[in-house]
């Protein structure tokens, strides 16, 4: 069966905007990729904004706009995220440790990821396995999905059998 071209940058928004709640079905490569672009455009726009007009330095961590934009994408990322690792084969639950990162970033806390190689110790072992996780998941996140049905549901990268009749 011949696989769909990969969908445009809209579409993927639209995808993204609409399924938003969406834990369960599976999301394509472009569909993931292109929210990511999205997603790190909206963050340079709102770190210019930041900078220009409220005049916080680049380096300050947990500046109000920027939170704002992580509060309305946290959800709707982490259910794009699970969709395309259910299109791998994995569980969406496998995201669950990059939310540690999350917390590295909140203001005022001293994180042990980020500091983990200075302190030495097992915030050392623990910041070393974060980084290999964190290659694992991204391994996952770039390679294709898996073809025809899987425990999460269709592929969505080939038309569906009823598509093709109508």
């Amino acid at each position: 069966m011949t696989s769909t071209p990969p969908i445009r940058p809209s579409e993927a928004i639209l995808a993204f905007y609409h399924k938003r709640f969406d834990f369960e079905s599976r999301a394509r490569r472009s569909e993931f990729w292109w929210v990511q672009l999205a997603y790190f455009l909206v963050g340079l726009v709102a770190a210019s904004i930041e900078k220009a007009i409220l005049g916080y330095p680049e380096t300050q961590i947990g500046t109000p706009v920027i939170l704002l934009v992580e509060i309305v994408f946290l959800i709707p990322l982490a259910s794009l995220t699970a969709r395309r690792l259910h299109d791998v084969g994995l569980t969406g639950w496998a995201q669950l440790p990059a939310f540690i990162l999350y917390i590295e970033y909140l203001p005022g806390y001293e994180g042990f990821v980020l500091n983990g190689f200075e302190t030495g110790g097992p915030e050392r072992v623990l910041t070393i396995l974060m980084y290999i996780y964190l290659v694992w998941i991204l391994f996952y996140l770039i390679r294709n999905g898996e073809t025809g049905v899987n425990r999460f549901g269709e592929n969505p990268k080939e038309p569906l059998l009823s598509d093709t009749f109508d």
